[in-house]
């Protein structure tokens, strides 16, 4: 009876949600925790998920409750982000008819994985915890830390006889939700970003319509909608993206100071003296999320309209950026920590806290060790200084919100490239690329700021920004500009291009 009549109450407010739930720009903000929770239940109910698996009213309600009471209260990795990115799915499946690729157990692990998918977040990123040697980057190796983290924590709920929403699945219906649910939370690691996003291009190069009745096709399409869910805040409306990605800078600023303290490497975007949140959001968009939305746009061509507000969002990023050139901080705006917004979130201090701590991936390339016969031991010494240095930080080479360090400038046309110019950077670049191996996003930041670069690397940083404005062509292409690809890259912060060079040799 308690079941009927809360069904009843579902009906009612479902005939007056529903069209702002699936809307795309929803602002979770507008409501409490207590709010969000009733309204996860009423796209469950959508789909008819409730009804269709059996699922307990009380232990969905519980489950809910915990799941919530399991995510901290972060700046941007609290419950509001999770209910947020469950909506965005919601709105994938239903404004954009999303829904056509999948079953119903596809939808029911897309939406649970969804809710479920940063709980208990530390607020401290994977790198953090892999340079601190937390328990959880030892509990799982240093791979991936922080995602097999939020899997593990949300099958120990779903486990607890009162949380158990599954109870009434069928054997095979279980082993399904639990293999979308592990795999598509794992990536949503963005170490493994550009992975996925060669897989999904060659499954589209096959120049077959993805089938709904293969399971492969299901499973990377779920993946698909829940990675550009979970990045979907710069395609929100602005003035939704900006709130978020205001959010995200105070996380970032909080790890920032917290490692100062620790006397750890500060990242320049995670240092509020030194970051430019404009221009990383546009480096974001750029390497990350247009990629992704792009290919998005190729299997859903509804979200065309998601795509347009990236652009839209991009170009205000841009003016941004150029005011923030042309008005200098004051000695004030730099010291003075912005407040961190609070959310609402209401805890239970009775639910189990399965963690605390966390930890990320830290890929390092396999480089070649080769070195131009042309390189000094005097310029092969100061790299491997460099090395050492770069070895005691161990800083990832994507972050949740990706750092990239670009100039942004014109390349005008011309084929005219200064021979003096060209032996300096060919002399020096076999060792840069060896440098590369140990950290790829710390070589970039360390080469752009000439802090720890030796004067070899300084002049070839000075020759290649001279070759880089007269040429604009396919510099891979030339036999004897070997490396030059390689340094534009670094230069410019390509992450996957430096990784394809080196792979390439």
């Amino acid at each position: 009876q308690h079941d009927a009549a809360f069904c009843l109450e579902l009906k009612s407010s479902y005939e007056n949600d529903f069209e702002s739930l699936k809307s795309w720009g929803y602002d979770v903000f507008s409501f409490t925790d207590n709010e969000l929770i009733f309204k996860f239940i009423l796209m469950l109910h959508h789909f008819n998920l409730i009804e269709k698996f059996k699922i307990p009213v009380e232990n969905l309600k519980s489950f809910l409750g915990v799941i919530r009471d399991n995510y901290r209260q972060n700046p941007y990795h609290n419950f509001f982000h999770a209910f947020d990115v469950s909506q965005t799915i919601f709105s994938f499946l239903t404004t954009f008819e999303g829904h056509r690729f999948f079953t119903p157990i596809d939808i029911l692990a897309l939406l649970i994985g969804g809710i479920c998918h940063d709980v208990d977040h530390p607020g401290l990123t994977n790198t953090y915890q892999i340079a601190t040697v937390s328990n959880l980057a030892l509990q799982y190796n240093d791979r991936s830390v922080l995602e097999n983290h939020h899997t593990s924590t949300t099958f120990r709920i779903l486990k607890s006889e009162s949380c158990d929403i599954l109870k009434n699945l069928t054997v095979e219906q279980k082993r399904e939700f639990r293999k979308l649910v592990c795999k598509s939370l794992i990536e949503t690691d963005l170490t493994i970003h550009f992975a996925f996003i060669n897989r999904f291009k060659q499954r589209l190069e096959q120049n077959t319509k993805l089938d709904s009745k293969t399971p492969e096709d299901r499973e990377i399409s779920l993946i698909m909608i829940l990675k550009c869910s979970d990045i979907s805040n710069v395609s929100k409306p602005w003035q939704l993206a900006k709130k978020w990605s205001d959010k995200v800078c105070d996380e970032m600023f909080l790890q920032g100071d917290i490692e100062k303290k620790q006397n750890l490497t500060v990242a320049t975007h995670m240092d509020r003296t030194k970051a430019e949140p404009a221009k990383n959001t546009s480096n974001f968009i750029d390497f990350v999320v247009a990629p992704i939305y792009e290919l998005l746009e190729k299997m859903i061509p509804e979200t065309e309209k998601c795509v347009n507000f990236t652009k839209e969002n991009r170009k205000i990023l841009d003016n941004l950026t150029q005011q923030s050139l042309t008005k200098p901080k004051t000695e004030a705006e730099v010291l003075t920590p912005r407040r961190a917004s609070k959310t609402r979130i209401v805890k239970n201090d009775s639910a189990e806290t399965l963690s605390k701590t966390i930890n990320t991936t830290n890929t390092q390339s396999n480089l070649s060790s080769s070195v131009n016969p042309n390189v000094s031991n005097k310029q092969v010494e100061q790299i491997k200084d460099t090395n050492s240095e770069i070895n005691n930080t161990t800083t990832n080479i994507i972050e949740e919100q990706v750092n990239f360090f670009s100039d942004g400038e014109t390349v005008p046309s011309t084929t005219e490239i200064e021979t003096s110019d060209m032996n300096d950077c060919n002399k020096v670049l076999p060792t840069m690329k060896r440098s590369l191996s140990t950290d790829v996003l710390t070589t970039i930041h360390n080469l752009n700021d000439n802090k720890i670069a030796g004067n070899s690397l300084n002049k070839s940083i000075n020759s290649m920004n001279r070759i880089q404005k007269k040429k604009n062509t396919n510099i891979d292409n030339n036999n004897n500009n070997k490396y030059t690809s390689l340094y534009i890259a670094v230069q410019n912060g390509h992450i996957e291009i430096c990784r394809l060079l080196i792979e390439k040799g």
